[in-house]
């Protein structure tokens, strides 16, 4: 049996099914997801130092847990301006306090060589899972992406843009496992989701190369992080039995 396709516009039915998933895909983009970034404050104090040190980004929830760059939550390094350039400087950190709404995350997984943070959220906060699934392929050089992010922290600001690089930040630390984009990125913006037109969640902001353009760690090395961690506690359970 021969198949047909219908013709609507001047376009075939199942062109014109994916352009309006597409426009149902970029509306909540734009008018859901930003109820599921979540912003956390973590708080130190380091050895030398009677200030407290406090820092603020953004994360997404996923099944109880939250994720976020580690350069958001960690406090063991900083970097200074200098007449010489910029600089990193090493502290040593007494306490620190990582919390989300005001209740405090315990610490799962935390790599900052590879920009990975995780934390399991208390069960009272009732956080629901990031909407979008996680991609399940490979990225691709110019395809169409959306970031969430809060410049400065003054407020939701969604831009578009394509994947324009899928590993130069490696060149710079190795280990952390990013792509580029070719959206301007500024402070505040770390830790904002990243989407395709198919809604997926693909990473999460990081990283500003000159001019302002954008890297972000990919949201599959988050999973494979919290999946290796889970599958550790597991095997030590059994041991001890």
């Amino acid at each position: 049996m021969a198949s047909c396709l219908m013709l609507v516009s001047g376009k075939f039915l199942s062109d014109s099914l994916i352009e309006l998933d597409k426009k149902n895909n970029i509306y909540r983009i734009f008018n859901e997801l930003p109820n599921h970034c979540h912003l956390c404050k973590t708080e130190a104090i380091v050895e030398g130092s009677a200030d407290k040190i406090e820092h603020k980004g953004y994360g997404i929830v996923n099944e109880g847990y939250y994720f976020t760059p580690a350069h958001i939550t960690d406090c063991a390094t900083r970097t200074v301006q200098t007449p010489f350039g910029v600089m990193t400087i090493s502290e040593k950190v007494l306490e620190k306090k990582v919390s989300l709404y005001g209740k405090e995350l315990e610490e799962i997984v935390f790599k900052p060589e590879k920009e990975i943070a995780i934390y399991k959220i208390p069960k009272e906060l009732n956080l629901k899972s990031f909407p979008a699934e996680f991609i399940d392929r490979e990225l691709r050089l110019g395809e169409n992406v959306y970031i969430i992010g809060n410049p400065r922290l003054y407020g939701t600001n969604i831009r578009k843009g394509i994947i324009s690089d899928l590993n130069d930040y490696n060149q710079e630390s190795p280990g952390i496992n990013s792509f580029g984009m070719n959206i301007p990125v500024i402070g505040g913006d770390s830790g904002g989701s990243i989407i395709n037109e198919d809604f997926k969640l693909i990473g999460l902001t990081s990283y500003v190369a000159a001019h302002f353009l954008g890297y972000g760690v990919r949201i599959t090395e988050f999973k494979k992080e919290l999946d290796n961690r889970l599958s550790q506690k597991i095997e030590r359970r059994k041991i001890k039995r």
